[in-house]
């Protein structure tokens, strides 16, 4: 049974205090399901799937620390917000309930009041959590449609982060991307000049760039890059780079062009790529020197085209 996003699991053996907490929390707006011991509050929440849970660490079969890392092992229960109450204010009993898994601690006898207002904050937090960590998801799934991977460098140029995406796009595996030097040595020689030159001038002048260049083994890269600054880098401002393998859409132009400029069945020039190469070759020739044009006319060459789209029909 799934339980409605103000339920709150109250787990205390102390009759009580749960009596007083569930009736101003209830008065509150909140649902409250009442436990006695430890081990009742994990089978409570394998059943009933809380938004809150509030244990208290001193109880009989399970106390709180074990009951919590229970609930935090649960399929559900790795993001739940958990409040440990407990009567013992000090040191100690507060960093024992953050190692097992609490989000936040309270000493028995918080004001009801306050204590209906953290749970309300509780839930805004969780709330907040959840949102940032669906964006996070939506963000890698997309990244991982564009195959698009993130590289963030020191002012050095030595790695501070990179995804998964990007040393694979590179060839490096995983937590061996050590250096920008390693991108340099796998591009072609005018790639390796080109981005050369962008990265010199993020360092004396902190330009962003954006640049498509081509790697030895023949893949595609566009390649975005843009100064940022995190506490780690101290005064001098880093680099992200955005990568993003682009084979297959220059091979997709690529093929466009050829359909573009050349004839189908033959590969030769099409009627706009001779146009197109006469002008490159006109526009680039010297005032003074002249230019010849030999025009070659196939006769029946419709008929050989129809035959031989005729046949490829009826293979």
């Amino acid at each position: 049974m799934s339980a409605t996003p103000d339920t709150v699991l109250l787990a205390d053996d102390d009759a009580v205090t749960r009596l007083m907490v569930a009736a101003a929390l209830e008065a509150g707006g909140f649902s409250v399901i009442e436990v006695e011991d430890g081990a009742a509050a994990v089978e409570a929440f394998d059943q009933h799937r809380p938004a809150v849970v509030i244990l208290d660490v001193v109880m009989p079969q399970l106390n709180g620390y074990a009951a919590c890392e229970m609930i935090r092992k649960h399929p559900v229960g790795r993001d739940v917000p958990i409040l440990m109450l407990t009567s013992r204010d000090d040191v100690d009993a507060v960093d024992r309930a953050y190692d097992a898994g609490a989000t936040d601690f309270a000493t028995k006898g918080i004001s009801h009041r306050l204590l209906t207002k953290r749970m309300r904050f509780l839930l805004r937090a969780d709330a907040l959590r959840s949102e940032v960590a669906a964006n996070r998801r939506r963000m890698h799934q997309v990244k991982q449609l564009a195959r698009v991977g993130h590289w963030e460098l020191d002012a050095t140029g030595r790695t501070v982060d990179a995804s998964d995406i990007a040393t694979s796009i590179i060839g490096v595996a995983d937590q061996q991307l050590a250096h920008v030097d390693q991108l340099l040595s796998a591009l072609d020689p005018p790639a390796n000049t080109e981005l050369a030159g962008a990265l010199e001038e993020w360092r004396t002048m902190a330009r962003p760039f954006r640049l498509d260049l081509r790697m030895r083994n023949g893949t595609h890269l566009s390649v975005s890059g843009a100064p940022c600054q995190t506490a780690d880098m101290g005064s001098e401002a880093g680099l992200m780079l955005a990568i993003q393998d682009t084979t297959a859409l220059h091979g997709a132009q690529e093929r466009a062009r050829r359909l573009a400029l050349e004839d189908t069945a033959t590969g030769l020039p099409n009627r706009t790529g001779v146009v197109d190469t006469l002008t490159t070759m006109l526009d680039a020739r010297p005032h003074d020197n002249s230019l010849a044009v030999v025009i070659l006319q196939i006769s029946g060459y419709s008929r050989m085209l129809a035959t031989y789209e005729s046949s490829v029909v009826d293979i």
